[in-house]
């Protein structure tokens, strides 16, 4: 795909390449792309960030550590996640993670000593109180709520992104606290054994 036609700048609709959804996605990409002046987005629609999984292009010394510290924002905006880490693991390298209410992340990132402007938690069913309720909503007054939504938090993100080498150094010092916290053997000590110790009293 690289030699063929520019893959992953370039795409073309089918396999190997762009499957399903990832259609729709490139389409948006590429009308966004013909009419940005200092930015483009590229689509890299498979796992991996070395010169094996995306050409030669890429250099040769490039790792997914790379990605991770030079990523200013992680969006995982979920509709369902019961737990999901993927999304907050870019927080030690000071990078903004963007998540919806529903994921399981956000309430560990909270509960670690977590939270803005290093996560950003977008809730989309605030005003959904029962399961009725979000059964019957329309798909006019969904993308109404979505829309009111991501406005108010592409302002968030807009204020939280670091304007100074001194912002991002303290995006960076708060995520990797957080982070610390957030390990296995923390999990486990905080949670897992605790868990345990309740279930062999009762």
């Amino acid at each position: 795909m690289g030699s063929s036609y520019g893959w992953p700048v370039h795409h073309e609709v089918g396999f190997p390449d762009l499957q399903g959804t990832e259609v729709d996605y490139w389409r948006v990409i590429s009308g966004f792309n013909a009419n940005a002046e200092s930015i483009q987005a590229v689509l890299v629609n498979q796992f991996g960030w070395d010169r094996v999984s995306c050409g030669p292009e890429m250099p040769e010394d490039m790792t997914f550590e790379d990605l991770r510290r030079g990523s200013d924002v992680e969006f995982g905006l979920s509709v369902y996640e019961p737990f999901g880490i993927a999304q907050v693991e870019p927080l030690a390298a000071g990078t903004i993670c963007v998540v919806s209410s529903v994921c399981g992340c956000a309430a560990a990132v909270e509960a670690a000593g977590g939270g803005e402007p290093n996560l950003l938690v977008a809730d989309y069913i605030a005003d959904r109180s029962s399961l009725d309720e979000a059964l019957t909503i329309t798909s006019a007054e969904r993308e109404g709520v979505e829309w009111e939504r991501s406005r108010a938090l592409a302002d968030r993100l807009y204020a939280a992104l670091p304007k100074t080498d001194s912002e991002r150094t303290d995006l960076i010092e708060n995520g990797q606290a957080t982070a610390r916290c957030m390990t296995w053997d923390r999990v486990c000590e905080d949670q897992f054994f605790p868990a345990l110790d309740r279930m062999k009293t009762s």
